[in-house]
């Protein structure tokens, strides 16, 4: 075997055994989502020419735009050798959407849009808020357990003293509804790129839609997209697509 062939094959499985704790079983199976960036080849399964719809601010408006990606074939340092090109390059004209995604009754529309930057679940405390123009409030938890107390001489790095694998749920609130979205050990989320991608209103039903970045490790981005008219009984959302995206 190819010394690159079973290089790919070791990082398969990498990202397989990364990526298992985000799967959604039961979630529809006819969305999809998408970045606009570089990734590993095996991360992605769009081909160029196809039509996404790419959600973006233009002119001070949040729209969902019909998009043609292209997807061009590039070295990647990690895992190619000379000559080789098995990266995939994302890219779209116009203005750069935060995400793209297909499926459901997605269409070209505006999209109300309440949160749009990058937000580490590490610093939301006490909580995170999103109020929808329908009038609807919603909240986003971090219930890790309470720490201890340790003095500088007794910790002197500094470090969080917490079980490894202490859980922290992370938990969507609307009036007295809950529910959780993840549930990340704590040390874990202390290092990963766990985070609130963006939320609005994406199915157009007036109730929130968030996409989140639910990685539990430093080497795994996991962008998850989690809409409101998909929700099972008793839920706030429901995950309907996400993404593995390792680094090396």
């Amino acid at each position: 075997m190819k010394a690159t062939t079973l290089k790919n094959a070791i990082l398969m499985i990498i990202v397989a055994l990364m990526a298992a704790p985000i799967a959604h079983a039961g979630a529809p199976s006819d969305y999809g989502l998408l970045l606009v960036g570089f990734f590993h080849g095996d991360a992605i399964d769009a081909e160029d020419g196809e039509t996404w719809y790419g959600v973006a601010e233009e002119n001070g408006n949040w729209r969902a735009t019909a998009r043609t990606i292209r997807v061009g074939l590039e070295f990647d340092e990690i895992v190619d050798q000379p000559g080789e090109k098995t990266g995939k390059e994302v890219q779209v004209l116009g203005p750069p959407p935060v995400f793209l995604a297909r499926g459901g009754n997605l269409q070209p529309r505006a999209i109300e849009t309440v949160y749009s930057e990058r937000h580490s679940l590490m610093s939301t405390e006490p909580a995170l808020t999103f109020q929808m123009r329908s009038g609807r409030d919603y909240e986003l938890v971090i219930r890790c357990p309470e720490q201890p107390e340790i003095s500088e001489d007794e910790n002197p790095a500094g470090l969080i003293p917490v079980p490894e694998f202490e859980p922290c749920p992370i938990v969507l609130i609307h009036n007295e509804r809950e529910q959780e979205i993840a549930r990340l050990p704590f040390n874990e989320l202390g290092y990963s790129r766990a985070a609130v991608m963006w939320a609005g209103d994406l199915d157009n039903d007036g109730e929130l839609d968030l996409l989140m970045d639910l990685s539990h490790h430093y080497n795994l981005s996991a962008p998850t997209l989690l809409l409101s008219s998909e929700a099972l009984e008793g839920d706030l959302v429901r995950p309907v697509a996400d993404l593995a995206l390792y680094g090396c």
